[in-house]
């Protein structure tokens, strides 16, 4: 994604800024830099990539910068135009859009953008926003979500890091319910229990296939935990492999589950 590409899907949504060159003055503010340039660059700077040289990125590099951008987006975005911004980047969420979990996931975007030396930086914004729908408390908004493949993208049609309380004895089912909705047609690749030799409860199986999917396509699967007779809240970590093993989304996060496992008596 370009930088013209997150402005043209937010500006209009911001009725507060009455040109582009004030959009990009505010944001590059909110970002951690002033920029002292021509009205006129600034207004090419919001519909040319390559005016956004590696000069101007600099300034804003190494920022801690997530919650000023999302404190931006949040106070800019009407309320009333969510759903605009939602469709312009095309986020399949139609009812209860959570609008802090969408400023994160731009500030987390305009950040990929400022931190490639190309025109184009990863997209992000599709995860950061499911990964900071639901329970953002629980991880660090600053840790970026990334794929290994350009124009990977997957949406997980489920709640983020689910938890399960059980008994030590029992065993728990979890499904997966996930959508390719990125370009990359997903061939050879598994889910992996990462970090299986580390923790308590024991699956199934630690690898399981995923049918080759192409984009557009869902994707549902269902593995057996058990606790395995230890007492303790443990998060199951799992991610999708590409055939040679590597992680296809790294710091997501989107396929946990944690095990809440407590002796009972019946």
């Amino acid at each position: 994604m370009t930088l013209p590409d997150l402005c043209k899907g937010i500006y209009p949504a911001c009725p507060k800024l009455k040109s582009q060159a004030k959009f990009i003055d505010a944001l590059f503010e909110a970002g951690g830099s002033k920029v002292y340039i021509s009205e006129s660059y600034k207004k090419q700077i919001f519909s040319n990539p390559a005016k956004f040289t590696d000069n101007l990125k600099l300034d804003l590099r190494g920022k801690d910068n997530v919650a000023s951008l999302t404190t931006f987006f949040e106070e800019q975005i009407a309320d009333d135009k969510l759903s605009d911004v939602i469709a312009a980047f095309g986020i399949p969420e139609k009812d209860n859009i959570n609008k802090k979990a969408l400023a994160v996931a731009l500030s987390m975007q305009f950040r990929a953008i400022v931190n490639t030396d190309d025109e184009n930086g990863e997209d992000v914004l599709l995860l950061e926003y499911q990964k900071n729908k639901e329970q953002p408390q629980e991880r660090p908004s600053s840790q970026p979500v990334s794929v290994r493949y350009p124009g990977d993208q997957v949406y997980p049609n489920m709640k983020y890091r689910p938890v399960y309380a059980v008994n030590v004895r029992d065993d728990v089912t979890h499904t997966w319910n996930f959508s390719n909705v990125g370009t990359q047609t997903w061939t050879g690749r598994r889910l992996y229990f990462a970090n299986h030799d580390e923790v308590r409860p024991r699956a199934s199986a630690n690898y399981i296939d995923i049918p080759d999917t192409p984009p557009g396509k869902n994707v549902k699967i269902t593995v057996s935990m058990n606790a395995h007779g230890f007492e303790g809240k443990t998060e199951c970590i799992w991610i999708m492999i590409d055939s040679e093993g590597n992680d296809c989304f790294p710091h997501s996060g989107i396929f946990n589950f944690v095990i809440d496992a407590n002796f009972t008596f019946e």
